[in-house]
């Protein structure tokens, strides 16, 4: 490789890990936020770690030096409910809707998702002439799903960049849509899962496509990570199997920091890449299924969603690699310059935020 080459690859290399270590720093969902519309009043619930949380508003509160004392997380986040009802905000109609606080709650045992968090909840009145809810909060900064809850309702869930405002909510029940429609939303809840939102499984899918953008043996390692995520998928969300995401969320960041290192140590497909692809695929299904759990789907709709949610999947990973092969074939680069140019500082890059994401899981 000449001077400019490995420079400009240096160079790439170091740009794409502080990308991807910026965006890691909220990798996943780390937090979600239930709306629960009733009659006469609707209920805000702020699922989320409390050690961050009383992070954030010890900042806005300008107390980030630790002016509050060694009191412990859930008692400081208590302290500073006044902070975090001013920090949400829900408009009815354009208009603000005034916010009480109504405690602070551990989640239930039975959900993978409690553990370790704190439920913020609270609550305003509506009016009986109420039509459209929206909400926002500055208090979680990476993306996170806002789920609608009625009753005798499936949930709906929309997936908000940080501190954007969501889309207006109608308060009352929405009539029934056409098939079609129920059709794409089960898809586009699994395509977004993906793209955007997915950044770590992007990442994975990405390290197989630079281990050789060849059709054939990126077919064969797609085939087998699609085939074990379907399985899990389906088993984790059936209730069959059931995994804690404190395991699943750091070994799928595992998987990444692995795939990246072994694009830089192996030359190609080997059988081991693609037994371990297919383990790692078992272990996404997984992650996948987490964000189901999150919704609270009545008996009669699981499967159907299941099964839709698993074609959004499949198409975000498509379309990844399919934008993936369009910017190689744009660059028209010879296999060699290929790897020294673009594969190997990438997977430099997917390791190292892979690895960033599994410290954070650990012991973040």
């Amino acid at each position: 490789m000449t001077r400019g080459r490995r420079r400009t690859s240096l160079w790439l290399a170091a740009a794409l890990l502080a990308f991807a270590g910026r965006a890691a720093a909220h990798p996943g969902a780390a937090s979600d936020v239930v709306l629960q519309i009733g009659a006469r009043s609707v209920d805000v619930w702020l699922t989320t770690d409390p050690r961050s949380l009383r992070v954030k508003i010890e900042a806005l509160a300008g107390l980030s030096d630790g002016g509050l004392g060694p009191f412990d997380n859930r008692a400081a986040v208590v302290g500073l409910r006044r902070m975090i009802v001013e920090r949400t905000e829900l408009l009815l109609d354009g208009r603000t809707l005034a916010l009480t606080w109504v405690g602070l709650e551990d989640p239930s045992a039975s959900e993978d998702r409690g553990v370790g968090k704190v439920v913020a909840r609270m609550r305003a009145s509506l009016p009986d002439d109420a039509e459209t809810l929206t909400f926002r909060t500055t208090l979680i900064l990476g993306s996170y799903p806002l789920i609608v809850r009625r009753a005798d309702q499936p949930d709906e869930i929309a997936w908000l960049p940080g501190p954007a405002s969501s889309a207006p909510i109608p308060v009352a029940t929405a009539a029934p849509g056409s098939w079609l429609s129920s059709v794409a939303s089960g898809v586009w809840l699994g395509f977004t899962h993906i793209v955007p939102m997915g950044l770590d499984h992007i990442l994975f899918v990405l390290g197989l496509f630079l281990l050789t953008p060849r059709a054939r043996p990126l077919l064969v390692q797609v085939s087998l990570f699609s085939l074990a995520h379907t399985c899990t998928l389906g088993l984790a969300a059936l209730g069959t199997i059931a995994v804690p995401g404190g395991v699943v969320e750091p070994l799928i960041a595992l998987s990444i920091v692995y795939i990246g290192f072994e694009n830089l140590v192996r030359p190609g497909t080997t059988r081991w890449r693609l037994i371990v692809v297919l383990l790692f695929g078992l272990v996404h299904g997984l992650g996948f299924a987490g964000a189901l759990a999150r919704l609270q789907l009545p008996a009669g709709s699981l499967v159907p969603t299941l099964v839709l949610f698993n074609v959004g999947v499949e198409l975000g990973q498509i379309a990844v690699l399919a934008a993936a092969t369009l910017v190689v074939r744009a660059l028209a680069l010879r296999p060699a310059v290929f790897q020294a140019l673009i594969a190997r500082p990438a997977s430099v890059a997917i390791a190292g935020a892979g690895l960033v994401w599994m410290v954070e899981r650990v012991w973040g």
